[in-house]
């Protein structure tokens, strides 16, 4: 029974003298009014902690989105490296075998687009001789018919460039 008396006691709290429990009221009166002060909050301030939680919480949303993303994109990089290490286990030697003829057909395509500039070059140099071996025989032709005609600089001139051309 003493063990009964004494936890019985040491549960209670003890009586306090009156200036002592005057004091205690009065702290845990002001750390009431603290609390309810620090609980009030300016409503533009309010509404900007809670921009600011729902920013938060965007956030953090976005960031587990982006780790799951990431995983997602290396188990598919592991699946794909698996799968081509297979082809090529598979079929290596065949694509081995036909790099010569894939390299050869990428040369011909080249010669070909050489080839063809160098036609399109020549067509257009072939339009430039006859037409300028036409505006030489013109000239002459012109130069001969009339016996008054005299052969000037302005003849000299397109005589040149004519035969430049040429």
């Amino acid at each position: 029974m003493d063990a009964a008396l004494k936890r019985s006691r040491s549960e209670e709290p003890a009586e306090l003298p009156p200036a002592a429990r005057d004091l205690q009221e009065e702290e845990e009166a002001g750390i009431e009014q603290e609390l309810e002060e620090e609980e009030e909050v300016d409503p533009r301030i309010q509404g900007e902690l809670e921009k600011l939680n729902q920013s938060t919480d965007d956030i953090n949303r976005r960031e587990t989105e982006l780790e799951d993303a990431r995983q997602k994109f290396r188990s598919v990089l592991v699946e794909a490296t698996v799968k081509l290490d297979e082809l090529v286990k598979k079929i290596g030697k065949s694509v081995e075998d036909s790099k010569p003829y894939w390299e050869a057909r990428r040369v011909a395509r080249q010669a070909q687009l050489e080839a063809q500039k160098a036609t399109q070059d020549f067509q257009r140099a072939t339009e430039v001789l006859r037409a300028a071996k036409e505006t030489i025989s013109l000239a002459e032709q012109r130069l001969l018919e009339d016996d008054k005609r005299q052969f000037d600089s302005a003849w000299q001139e397109m005589l040149n460039h004519a035969t430049q051309r040429v």
